[in-house]
C-alpha cells in the first residue's frame, strides 16, 4: 500500500525486488530515489518511518570518521548481496542516518 501511495503522489514508478530480500525502489526518471521494505519482527517495536542514505566511496572509512567525530554506529558495515554495503548510524546529536556504498563503486567501475 505504501508503494501504491507514494508513487500516486508523486508521479513515480515502483519496481519490486525480492533479492536479496523483498524491497520496492520508487524511481524519479529511472533513477533509484527511494525504497521501502516491511518491518521485520527482529527489527523491534519501530515505528514505520524514512531513513535518509549518503551515498559514499568507502563505508568503512566514512564509519571510521564518523566515530573520531564522535558519531555512534548503529548497525556496523553490513553487506548485502548484489548491492552493496550499508552502516546505519548517528551524530552527536543524536539523528540516525545510512551511509551506502554500491557494489559498483566498490567494483570501482
Amino acid at each position: 500500500k505504501a508503494a501504491d501511495f507514494y508513487s500516486s503522489l508523486f508521479g513515480i514508478a515502483a519496481e519490486k525486488m525480492s533479492d536479496p530480500m523483498e524491497y520496492i525502489l520508487l524511481k524519479v526518471e529511472g533513477q533509484n530515489a527511494a525504497g521501502i521494505m516491511q518491518i521485520m519482527p527482529e527489527m523491534g517495536p519501530i515505528p514505520p518511518a524514512w531513513f535518509v542514505y549518503f551515498m559514499v566511496a568507502d563505508v568503512v572509512a566514512s564509519v571510521k570518521k564518523a566515530q573520531s567525530l564522535e558519531g555512534k554506529v548503529l548497525v556496523p558495515p553490513k553487506d548485502i548481496p548484489n548491492m552493496g554495503r550499508f552502516a546505519f548510524l548517528q551524530d552527536p546529536q543524536g539523528a540516525a542516518f545510512n551511509v551506502f556504498q554500491s557494489r559498483e563503486m566498490s567494483e570501482g567501475k
